[in-house]
């Protein structure tokens, strides 16, 4: 039984394609490949037959052909020294013979047929050793090849990312024929559903599907509908997944090949069993334990049974059955390896321990829930103290700004006989920024000693004459009275709230200044000690605060709201210059704030 029919048929197509034949021996070679998959003995009678005659017309490359398909019928009955018999008389005739290409295919097959054995060891070394034959015998078709297969024991090993690349990269390559792109999607289609992406899967078991019907690929038809029902079943589509089971499993009757007819009525059982249609599980898989046993079962196709049966049994509530199939399923198991084992577990990870011992499992599971609370009561320890300290630091920042606040409101209510120039100091003295550039204000706010606004050019504006522009260009020097002038009218833009205003970068504030933006950014600089994105993050900042604090209405907004009601164009900016200047952000404030009203009621 072969684990993976595909590439045995890609192989086969390869002879038929590239190996020169006798025309005497035409009619037997044909007659074995007809038989060769649903008629062993009729085949093995013909492979006999052309043994014979190649032999007495000394034909070397058919004695070899013969040997082969000895050797791979013999695998079909399970009788593995014959297979390794045939093998080595096949690739010791070709290499008699001289015929490299034939050796390395020979060679192929035998790694194939031990992959097919879960011998994955043995057969990755005898893939190796092929590719090297593939690249010093320049087959570049077959060198592809190989390295495809070996993805396929990656694939086996739960290996499945590494699986998933090597299918990618083999899938891109142009020299494979059209059956050799559809085993390749198969193998991805089947390596996406293992890695949890279903989409991915299914798209190329579609189109998979298309191609093999309108070319009449029946086989393959029967492979992408069993995998298309495996997408279902993943989907917990059942409904669907039988309709292409049975749709499958009909045309691999037609079909005649056993092993076809086993995989699909195997994926229908699973389905049953998914469904807790557990009498129907047993009826199928009883039926093809009974039928065609002159082909053995793989020790893969009793594992899958055997383990479907155990956990029919016992929701059947058959525990002798359920212990009977239970044990030969781990039997079974034990000969495919440990590998094997974890990548045929369908439908639970039962032991014999478990079924010996349910004491035993118990306290096994015990320990663990106990291992498992005891970290959870840790981890929860953990995150509730992080908490609580994550809160004594926000209540102790915001206590620091309401007493600061509350400052600034006493101060602002006296009597203040300090300068105008003063008045910014005092309106920045709740919050204030680390110096910074803002994106809100970087797309119009370069500097550039010889922009003005357009009224500022004017003629009635004498004072910025070729004297002003000889002192910014040697020494930017500006005038006191400049300074105060420029200073005065920012005052006057702050008390109207201009600074709310998306529009208000340096650009548009020099201009309603009737200045530039080099003589407003260094008075800035200068006379406030700050930059002017951070002047206006500060303006915004505090104002928001004493605003939150008295207006129950505009705590009640979204926070993306409150920063486009004071003129940031991104929430996120916002909330990183009011936790920058606070240490809190804007919505533990209103939290607190809201709180604090609360309480006082």
């Amino acid at each position: 039984m072969r684990k993976n029919v595909l590439p045995f048929f890609i192989m086969l197509f390869m002879f038929n394609s590239v190996m020169p034949q006798s025309n005497s021996n035409k009619v037997l070679i044909d007659s074995i490949r007809k038989t060769l998959l649903n008629d062993t003995k009729r085949a093995k009678y013909f492979s006999y037959k052309l043994l014979e005659k190649s032999k007495s017309q000394g034909n070397f490359k058919d004695q070899s052909l013969a040997y082969f398909y000895l050797a791979d019928l013999h695998s079909v009955e399970s009788q593995r020294d014959s297979v390794f018999y045939y093998y080595e008389k096949a690739i010791q005739k070709a290499t008699e013979n001289d015929d490299k290409d034939l050796v390395l295919k020979f060679k192929i097959n035998k790694a194939n047929y031990l992959f097919n054995q879960n011998d994955f060891d043995s057969a990755l070394e005898l893939y190796n050793e092929c590719l090297i034959i593939a690249k010093n015998n320049n087959e570049s078709y077959a060198y592809d090849y190989i390295v495809i297969q070996r993805g396929n024991v990656y694939y086996e090993i739960e290996k499945y990312r590494e699986a998933l690349q090597i299918f990618k990269e083999g899938f891109k390559k142009q020299k494979f024929d059209r059956l050799s792109k559809l085993s390749l999607q198969l193998s991805l289609s089947k390596t996406f559903l293992k890695l949890h992406q279903p989409d991915s899967s299914i798209i190329l078991v579609n189109k998979g599907l298309l191609e093999s019907k309108k070319f009449n690929y029946d086989e393959y038809e029967i492979f992408f509908r069993n995998q298309l029902a495996l997408n279902f079943i993943y989907s917990k589509n059942y409904f669907q997944a039988e309709n292409e089971l049975k749709k499958a499993l009909e045309l691999a009757k037609k079909y005649g090949v056993v092993d076809y007819i086993r995989m699909t009525a195997i994926n229908l059982a699973k389905s049953y069993t998914l469904q807790e249609r557990d009498n129907q599980s047993v009826e199928i898989l009883s039926q093809i334990l009974e039928k065609n046993n002159e082909i053995p079962f793989s020790t893969q196709n009793h594992v899958e049974i055997d383990n479907i049966l155990a956990e029919n049994y016992k929701q059947l509530n058959d525990p002798g059955k359920a212990a009977f199939y239970l044990e030969k399923y781990v039997q079974d198991s034990k000969k495919i390896g440990q590998k094997r084992i974890e990548t045929i577990e369908y439908l639970h990870n039962m032991s014999v321990s478990e079924m010996e011992n349910e004491k035993k499992s118990l306290s096994i599971q015990k320990w663990v829930l106990i291992g498992i609370i005891t970290f959870l009561s840790i981890f929860l320890i953990i995150l509730y103290y992080r908490k609580k300290k994550y809160e004594k630091e926000n209540q102790e920042r915001f206590e620091n700004l309401i007493h600061r606040i509350n400052e600034y409101e006493i101060e602002l209510n006296q009597e203040n006989p300090d300068n105008n120039r003063d008045i910014h100091v005092l309106k920045n003295q709740i919050a204030s920024l680390e110096e910074e550039i803002d994106e809100d204000f970087s797309e119009n706010d370069a500097l550039d000693l010889n922009e003005e606004s357009d009224e500022y050019k004017g003629e009635n504006n004498s004072e910025f004459n070729d004297n002003d522009a000889a002192e910014i260009t040697q020494g930017f020097i500006i005038k006191d009275e400049k300074i105060n002038e420029i200073l005065e009218k920012l005052e006057k833009l702050e008390e109207k709230k201009y600074f709310l205003k998306q529009e208000c970068t340096l650009h548009n504030v020099a201009k309603k200044l009737k200045t530039n933006t080099a003589y407003l950014s260094k008075v800035v600089n200068n006379e406030l000690g700050k930059n002017f994105s951070t002047y206006i993050n500060e303006l915004r900042i505090n104002y928001i605060i004493i605003e939150l604090k008295k207006n129950a209405k505009l705590r009640s907004y979204s926070v993306n709201a409150i920063a486009t009601e004071i003129g940031y164009k991104r929430p996120d900016a916002f909330t990183k210059y009011f936790k920058e200047a606070t240490g809190i952000t804007p919505a533990i404030y209103i939290k607190k704030i809201n709180e604090l009203s609360e309480s006082k009621k």
